[in-house]
């Protein structure tokens, strides 16, 4: 009986929570960079395996008592579901990835007991972890995989990891806070938080992501705001006045710091309100925003744009602002529901621990995050996410009514879905892998047919099927290749795949086809002067030797976003076919 308490109620305690912890670790670190478009890959698969591997420890647990599940459990459950998974790409590796966090979260309600000090450790040391990352590509002893950005840790770009990081910033200063108040920790320890919570900013403002700043800022703010108006209900209105200001100082300062970006954002919610005014109460279905909003871009810049608005729109896929986002993809109703869940966990009665705190305050950091950026697709994040819902649903007063289930049918349920899903991320994990592999072989790369092979499992990777289409140029089958696009321009477009699309039928002789998909890729993205480039020789082609000269002039005098080789090439090929436009 000893044995087995000590086992029970010390040891698997103490063992789910360092699985449950290290979860956080690898979910930033990731588990190889030898994978097609690794940065993104990498992190998705290591939150994959961590997160099963975890599932299966917690079903080490083997108690009497049954599970409750309550009603904010089944709702916190079904929002995900409808939140996170597209049936229209069920197999997907981002399906996968939401599907073992869901599972993850089961298996959190599942555990009799969380050591949650043990998880805040991890977090210290993911925390520590992404800083030093930052400091080292910031001093160049590592490199950035992207060549724009010096500092962007294991991510590809620098707002993925400025938002992970203002994350485990968020949870070490509530700790701070909290053991500062109570002073039931040793000296030690609360130096160990306070150095990486000072180690931490730094390397946040390295990101340059404001939206993070601004989150963490907020994040840190309002719950113990909130908990001064409820103690001093006098001073509700001031209160509510300051943070109000302080709010909107830090949206001016965060303006005036990037304003062509902030300016692209506001650009990208102007034609995103066109698409909601079209489909208002549906809205245009899961996957909606990247399949159509270029298409409305390249429709409002053609017609009522103006010269900044063409010089800032981008290669769009992203809304910037998770409610617009929803309003879009599910309309007035998928609102409701998104509106809806957040009220249930306001309002949801909870025990007043340090831990629930915490969980609040990543949730609204997260919250705020998706106002300005894109927190939804960054696996680092969501894995928070998730386990901050789980501890406020375990720390809920469940006065309301539940469902008892078992805990030997959880058990099944867990064990039946781990093993299936373990087989098939392992399985994508190897796909990727050999695809990177066969891309490292270039005698491969000269034809599509070598890579006929990954088709079937990852036709719902849309960058791959980009790499695919971009494959079958060298082998001249063009109407096998006009196939793809069509598929991938419906769910995925781009200017870059609609410009290649205008040079098919270009080369199949359908001109008057090819000057409407040049004219499409040149209004989606008009700062990019590749699709009018390819306009000017068109013309001269069809014989409108005006209407390319005019063009070519056009091209030759404007100011340049992006002056890259591509442009250098386009713009000394235009002074050889017109040499009087200076």
């Amino acid at each position: 009986m000893l044995i087995n308490y000590l086992i029970m109620n010390k040891f698997l305690p103490y063992l789910t929570s360092i699985f449950l912890g290290c979860t956080f670790i690898i979910s930033i670190t990731g588990v190889s960079n030898e994978l097609f478009n690794s940065q993104y890959l990498s992190t998705i698969f290591g939150t994959c395996f961590a997160s099963l591997i975890a599932c299966i420890v917690s079903l080490l647990y083997q108690t009497n008592n049954d599970v409750r599940v309550s009603l904010l459990d089944i709702f916190i459950l079904l929002f995900l579901f409808w939140y996170w998974i597209n049936i229209n790409n069920v197999n997907s590796i981002y399906n996968i990835g939401y599907i073992c966090l869901i599972l993850l979260y089961c298996s959190i309600r599942y555990i009799p007991k969380i050591q949650y000090d043990v998880l805040y450790w991890c977090c210290i040391i993911s925390s520590l972890i992404l800083s030093i990352w930052g400091y080292l590509q910031q001093y160049n002893l590592l490199p950035s995989p992207n060549p724009n950005f010096s500092v962007t840790g294991p991510f590809y770009h620098p707002a993925f990891y400025g938002l992970t990081l203002s994350a485990y910033l968020c949870i070490n200063f509530h700790i701070i806070k909290f053991h500062l108040r109570n002073q039931n920790q040793k000296l030690i320890y609360l130096f160990i938080e306070i150095s990486c919570f000072i180690i931490g900013i730094p390397a946040l403002i390295l990101s340059e992501s404001r939206t993070a700043c601004i989150a963490l800022v907020i994040s840190i703010i309002i719950p113990y705001v909130i908990q001064y108006i409820n103690n001093h209900t006098s001073k509700r209105i001031i209160i509510v006045i300051l943070t109000s200001i302080t709010f909107f100082i830090l949206l001016i300062v965060s303006y005036t710091f990037k304003p062509i970006s902030a300016d692209g954002r506001l650009l990208i919610w102007k034609v995103s309100c066109k698409m909601i005014k079209d489909k208002p109460i549906a809205g245009h279905g899961k996957g909606g925003f990247e399949a159509k909003y270029l298409y409305y871009q390249a429709d409002y810049l053609s017609n009522k744009g103006n010269d900044s608005e063409k010089y800032i729109a981008g290669n769009t896929h992203v809304a910037f602002n998770e409610v617009i986002k929803i309003t879009v993809e599910h309309g007035i109703l998928g609102l409701t529901i998104y509106a809806t869940f957040i009220f249930i966990l306001i309002k949801t009665k909870y025990r007043h621990t340090v831990y629930v705190l915490i969980s609040q305050s990543i949730l609204l950091l997260i919250f705020i995050q998706g106002l300005f950026s894109y927190p939804n697709i960054i696996f680092s994040i969501i894995l928070i996410g998730t386990i901050a819902l789980a501890v406020l649903a375990r720390s809920a007063y469940h006065s309301q009514k539940y469902i008892k289930i078992s805990q030997r049918y959880i058990c099944i349920i867990i064990f039946v879905s781990v093993i299936p899903l373990f087989s098939l991320t392992y399985k994508r994990f190897l796909n990727y892998h050999s695809l990177y592999n066969d891309i490292q072989n270039t005698y491969k790369i000269k034809s599509y047919s070598n890579f006929n092979k990954y088709l079937c499992d990852l036709k719902g990777d849309n960058i791959f099927l980009l790499f695919y289409i971009g494959l079958m140029s060298k082998d001249k089958n063009y109407t096998e290749q006009l196939n793809y696009i069509s598929i991938l321009e419906k769910k995925y477009p781009t200017s870059s795949l609609i410009i290649l699309k205008g040079d098919l039928l270009r080369k199949k002789t359908l001109l008057n086809e090819a000057e409407k998909m040049y004219k499409l890729a040149a209004n989606m993205v008009p700062s990019l002067q590749q699709a009018r480039g390819r306009l000017v020789f068109l013309y001269k082609e069809m014989g409108k030797q005006q209407e390319a000269y005019q063009l070519a002039r056009e091209l030759m005098s404007e100011k340049v976003k992006n002056y890259g080789f591509n442009t250098f090439k386009l713009h000394q090929k235009l002074k050889d076919e017109f040499p009087n436009i200076k």
